[in-house]
């Protein structure tokens, strides 16, 4: 009876684990958008499940005719770098409508696993209608070993409307999960008594005669 049970109940446990194992964090580099006020937005770059780093070199790439970088500030998710340097550090303000891609670059003497806030950057807006992408990537991050290390890069999407951001979370919510659970430990209940039933040698209603 047990080995029967447990073929028939198997299926449905693959089914709800399988899609849904649970799998190692993947290292992940994201921006989201600040709504700063008077046509400024803050773009702020930020890091998670983060497996040791000790240097970046981040570039966001934007469209200079709508967006104008004012300024970029170092966060403090990675708190032993020995240096951090930017392009916008030191330009004239006058060149900085000429940028189209603002370089931020980090280093240390030895890994760091924070997590958090790496770097923000305000735009100044030249319009206050439509949206506009900003785009992130990567020009090299590893470890003190040398080694290059994998992360996943997002930018973000600036709606001068209604301030838009990128971080989305597709995970299957803990509702869902709690419901398929449920779903299936009703079937296991169901399963276990029919097979007491027949154990029994009773018949279900359905079979049973009716006496005229």
């Amino acid at each position: 009876m047990k080995k029967l049970l447990l073929i028939l109940i198997m299926p449905l446990i693959l089914m709800v684990a399988r899609p849904y194992s649970i799998k190692a964090a993947q290292p992940e580099i994201y921006t989201t958008i600040r709504d700063a006020g008077e046509g400024l937005y803050e773009a702020v770059v930020s890091i998670r499940n983060n497996p040791g780093i000790a240097g970046y070199n981040l570039v966001m790439e934007f469209d200079n005719t709508i967006l104008t970088p004012v300024s970029i500030a170092e966060g403090s998710a990675l708190a032993g770098g020995m240096i951090f340097i930017s392009n916008l550090m030191g330009a004239p303000d006058e060149d900085l409508s000429e940028i189209s891609a603002v370089t931020a670059v980090w280093g240390a003497a030895s890994d760091d696993n924070g997590n958090g806030v790496l770097f923000t950057v305000l735009f100044q807006a030249s319009q206050a209608s439509g949206s506009t992408e900003l785009w992130l990537e990567s020009r090299g991050i590893g470890n003190a070993y040398g080694q290059d290390v994998d992360f996943i890069y997002s930018g973000a999407v600036i709606d001068f409307s209604g301030v838009a951001f990128s971080d989305t979370n597709n995970e299957l919510g803990v509702a869902a999960i709690l419901i398929m659970g449920l779903s299936v430990a009703v079937v296991i209940l169901v399963v276990v008594v029919v097979m007491r039933n027949q154990k029994r040698g009773k018949q279900p209603a359905m079979y049973k005669k009716v006496k005229n």
